[in-house]
């Protein structure tokens, strides 16, 4: 792969990864209402995604 093309992918990934971090929702930490839980696996769920491509990106680092 074209060392170009690759840096623009990583640029790219870390677009998303700050659309992400940018849609997490906030809720009350210390609350028990199913609302709350279910926020919480939202901003669990973008955490995960975010730790993917992360390490996509470490990944597509290490072949330059």
């Amino acid at each position: 792969m074209d060392k170009i093309e690759r840096i623009k992918q990583i640029d790219l990934l870390n677009e998303v990864i700050v659309n992400l971090k940018g849609s997490k929702v906030s809720f009350n930490i210390y609350g028990t209402s199913n609302e709350d839980s279910f926020l919480s696996g939202i901003n669990d769920g973008l955490d995960r995604a975010i730790d993917v491509i992360t390490d996509f990106i470490e990944e597509l680092e290490e072949h330059e």
